[in-house]
């Protein structure tokens, strides 16, 4: 696949696995981008390059438009094409809750990953997050995946 075509891939994957969007949980989402970062390789980025890498991060955002605070856990994949002009973009899955009281404590966190073979190393990390054990099986987000050009 090329960088522009990783959201119909990935979305391709949820279909393979009988999976929908709105019914993930943060869990579910991120062994799938893990997978997705294992298996699926942009073939216009050079990886050893640093032109694909995953970041997984959450806290709490300010939605520009309407200012609204939401807690949010994101994985996004971000695709650095080797081509000069080719533009930087990043597909993004992500989790939006409405703040309660199991947000109050939780901090901010994120962690990048370079290589595929970093994958479980980072894997490992999240998953022994307390933060992260608090929300991986909540299903009560509003869940997006967006590929956007930054």
């Amino acid at each position: 696949m090329n960088h522009d075509q990783a959201i119909a891939a990935f979305e391709q994957l949820l279909k393979k696995n009988r999976l929908k969007l709105e019914a993930l949980a943060p869990k579910q989402g991120l062994a799938l981008m893990l997978r997705f970062y294992r298996t699926s390789r942009a073939d216009d980025c050079d990886l050893a390059d640093g032109g694909d890498k995953l970041l997984v991060q959450w806290g709490v955002r300010t939605d520009r438009e309407s200012g609204d605070e939401t807690f949010q856990f994101n994985v996004t994949r971000q695709f650095m094409p080797i081509e000069a002009d080719g533009a930087t973009s990043q597909l993004s899955l992500t989790f939006a809750f409405e703040l309660d009281d199991e947000f109050e404590d939780l901090e901010a966190e994120k962690s990048w990953c370079g290589h595929p073979q970093e994958a479980e190393d980072l894997e490992e990390e999240i998953v022994a997050n307390e933060s992260y054990e608090q929300i991986s099986e909540r299903d009560d987000a509003t869940v997006t995946l967006e590929q956007d050009e930054i």
